[in-house]
């Protein structure tokens, strides 16, 4: 006679056997996928899109206040300048627009 899995029957749900087994799948696909994300970039530029969502942003504006020019904190152009070392060559900036 067949075995039929109880679903009322959580040890048979939860053997060792599938922990052990469903924990290392698990872990073996995030490694995998991790590995994809490293070795596919270029750069700030990668499978997944580009450095960090606002990364870019927050980094120039603190670099341009850091360099004493506060008043330019709103300028896409200089805003562009800061990021070129993040980021490579672009053609419009990641803008910082929260206020200060």
């Amino acid at each position: 006679m067949k075995r039929v899995l109880d679903l009322a029957s959580p040890r048979q749900l939860l053997s060792p056997w599938r922990i052990r087994w469903y924990t290392n799948g698990i872990l073996i696909g995030l490694a995998l996928a991790f590995l994809v994300i490293v070795f596919s970039d270029s750069g700030a530029d990668s499978l997944t899109g580009r450095l960090g969502g606002y990364f870019p942003s927050f980094y120039s504006a603190g670099s341009i206040v850091a360099a004493g020019k506060g008043e330019n904190l709103y300028s896409l152009n200089q805003q562009l300048v800061y990021q070129e070392g993040l980021l490579g060559k672009r053609e419009s900036a990641i803008a910082f627009a929260y206020p200060s």
